[in-house]
């Protein structure tokens, strides 16, 4: 995957939260490390805050995906599948 990237959390309660993660030149360190730099895109949150499952997608510049379900249980038919096939 390539910066910048589109980083997407979405709980089952409405709750959600949409941020751009880009990455400046570098700055020091051994070797030398960029410097992330991320920008809110907008957000959401329930009272409660973010109710599981939590849907995590991330995005990058080439348009490769990434969807990642936190807190719940992934049914075994679900593993059967490589990534975008299911």
């Amino acid at each position: 995957m390539q910066p910048p990237f589109v980083v997407v959390a979405a709980s089952a309660n409405g709750s959600v939260t949409a941020a751009r993660l880009a990455y400046d030149g570098p700055v020091g360190g051994n070797p030398p490390l960029p410097t992330a730099v991320t920008t809110l895109l907008c957000e959401h949150v329930e009272p409660l805050g973010f109710a599981v499952p939590v849907n995590l997608m991330i995005v990058d510049r080439t348009g490769s995906a990434i969807h990642i379900v936190a807190g719940s249980a992934i049914p075994a038919s679900a593993l059967d599948h490589p990534a975008g096939e299911a």
